[in-house]
């Protein structure tokens, strides 16, 4: 039996550290997919939570949740006090999708969660904006890609 040589060692030495460097980078890849989990998941709970935090503020405000039934049934025209705090609404959630699309674009949403809060959108949008509305706050969003996705739906609303 022959006895190994100080090269034998640095050959032995290199292939476990060779080894290590494999299993510290499948750790790292494994975490920073678990990271974008996390991420993604996080930006679904704000969506979530904002959006839930924007009708409660209505809901509990007498004044506002009259406005907003008034302003979306559009049976009477609204002050210019309640067509400010209507407007507001409106921009809220429309700053709310571009929010979200926005995260989905930076690769922080999936495709499923931003299909389903799209669906949720599109839906509140052809229930909320009418022409006129769009028309009074459309300038808060131009250049914004949102703007012609609301646009589209408030067109093929009309349509109907």
């Amino acid at each position: 039996m022959s006895r190994f040589k100080l090269g034998d060692y640095a050959a032995i030495a290199e292939v476990i550290g060779t080894a290590g460097v494999i299993v510290s980078l499948v750790f790292v890849a494994f975490s920073i997919n678990s990271n974008t989990e996390e991420a993604r998941a996080s930006q679904t709970n704000y969506i979530f939570d904002a959006s839930r935090e924007i009708e409660l503020a209505v809901a509990t405000d007498h004044d506002w949740s009259r406005i907003v039934v008034k302003g979306r049934n559009r049976s009477q025209p609204l002050s210019e006090t309640e067509q400010f705090r209507y407007d507001a609404y409106l921009v809220a959630n429309i700053d709310l999708w571009d929010w979200m699309a926005d995260r989905h674009r930076d690769a922080l949403m999936s495709d499923v969660n931003l299909d389903g809060w799209e669906r949720y959108f599109v839906g509140w949008t052809k229930s909320h904006i009418s022409e006129s509305d769009w028309q009074r706050m459309r300038w808060q969003f131009d250049g914004d890609p949102i703007a012609q996705v609301v646009q589209d739906v408030i067109s093929a609303n009309s349509v109907k």
